[in-house]
C-alpha cells in the first residue's frame, strides 16, 4: 500500500507506546507474564523471573507493529514487597519506541495463602519518527512532521491485584498522567493525548483428575473515549509440563497458545492470532513468543501446578 506509512503514523500517534502509551497492549498470552497488564501482580509469586517476548503483529502487512519486552519482577522483605523492571520497544511504521519502566508493589497477606498487592509503575519513552520515510497522497501535508524527531513522555500506571490457590484477579489502570505526544515538526504543532485505559482480569483454577489443571480467565478493557475490548481464555496444563489454549478476542481474532516448562526454572510460551474481521486476507497472523527463566526462592512451590497460574 502506497500510503500505508501515512495511516502507519497517524495510527502510532493515537496509540503511542506499549506499556502506557499503547490503547490496547497487544500480548494474547498475557497470563504468561501478568505484570504487562497490572502492576499489581510484581512479585505475586514465590520466584524471580526474567522473561523476554517478541510480538509481530500482521506479518505481511507494512508497517505492522512489532513489540520487544523484557522484563524483572520478584518480590523482597519476606514477601512483603513486589518490585519489576521492564524494558520496551515497540515499532509502528515510521515510529519508534523506547522505554524503561519500574514498579513497586506493596503487599497485604490476607489469609495464609491470600494476597492482596497495590502496585505503582513509573516509566520514561523515548518517541522517534523517521519523518523522511513517510509518503502522502496530499503532498501539501503540512500537519505531519516531515523530519526525523524524538519526544520524551513520562507516565505512570497503578493496580491493585488479588491472589489465592485457587482465585486470582485485578483491576489497573494506565496512563494515569494521560501525557501529550507532541512532535514540533509539523506546521500545526499538533499533539496526540494519551487517555486514561482501565483493565479488568481474572481467572480460576479448576484442579482436575489425572494430573490435568484447566484455567478460564477474562480480560475486559475499557478507555474513556468508551471503546472496549473482551477476551476470553481457556487454557489447560498437564503434569505441570505442557500446556495449551485458546483466547477469543471479541470479534478481532482468535488465539492459539501453547507452553512448555522443561525445568522448574526455565518456561517456554507462544501464541498464534487468527484475525476474524476484515483484515485477515491482508496478513497471514500474528506471532508472539515467550521465554522466562525463574530464580526460585520456595522450591516447595514448584511440586504445586498452581504456582504456575496465579
Amino acid at each position: 500500500m502506497k500510503n500505508y506509512k501515512l495511516y502507519t503514523f497517524i495510527a502510532a500517534c493515537l496509540i503511542g507506546s506499549v506499556a502506557f502509551g499503547q490503547q490496547t497492549p497487544r500480548f494474547s498470552n498475557y497470563l504468561f507474564n501478568k505484570v504487562i497488564i497490572n502492576p499489581g501482580a510484581a512479585g505475586s509469586n514465590d520466584y524471580m523471573e526474567v522473561m523476554g517476548s517478541y510480538r509481530k503483529q500482521w506479518v505481511g502487512f507494512e508497517g505492522a507493529p512489532a513489540t520487544s519486552f523484557l522484563s524483572f519482577d520478584g518480590s523482597i522483605l519476606q514477601r512483603r514487597l513486589g518490585v519489576g523492571v521492564q524494558v520496551i520497544n515497540d515499532r509502528i511504521g515510521a515510529l519508534n519506541s523506547n522505554g524503561a519502566v519500574l514498579t513497586a508493589a506493596p503487599r497485604v497477606r490476607l489469609a495464609k495463602e491470600s494476597f492482596l498487592s497495590f502496585g505503582v509503575s513509573v516509566g520514561i519513552f523515548n518517541n522517534s519518527l523517521k519523518g523522511n520515510e513517510l509518503s502522502y497522497k496530499d503532498q501539501s501535508e503540512t500537519a505531519i512532521p516531515g523530519v526525523n524527531e524524538s519526544v520524551n513522555v513520562l507516565d505512570m500506571k497503578i493496580g491493585i491485584y488479588y491472589k489465592d490457590k485457587k482465585y486470582f484477579g485485578g483491576i489497573s489502570v494506565f496512563n494515569i498522567l494521560e501525557p501529550i505526544v507532541r512532535y514540533s515538526g509539523n506546521s500545526q504543532s499538533m499533539g496526540s493525548t494519551l487517555e486514561r485505559h482501565y483493565y479488568f482480569m481474572g481467572g480460576r483454577i479448576f484442579k482436575l483428575n489425572d494430573g490435568w489443571d484447566l484455567l478460564p480467565s477474562a480480560q475486559y478493557t475499557l478507555s474513556e473515549s468508551g471503546q472496549d475490548q473482551l477476551d476470553l481464555n481457556l487454557r489447560a496444563m498437564y503434569n505441570n509440563f505442557i500446556g495449551a489454549g485458546v483466547s477469543f478476542r471479541g470479534k478481532e481474532s482468535v488465539s492459539l497458545m501453547f507452553e512448555v516448562l522443561p525445568s522448574p526454572i526455565f518456561r517456554f510460551g507462544y501464541a498464534y492470532d487468527l484475525s476474524t474481521n476484515s483484515l485477515r486476507k491482508e496478513h497471514s497472523g500474528s506471532h508472539e513468543i515467550m521465554v522466562a527463566y525463574r530464580f526460585i526462592q520456595n522450591k516447595n512451590l514448584t511440586e504445586n501446578p498452581r504456582f504456575l497460574f496465579n
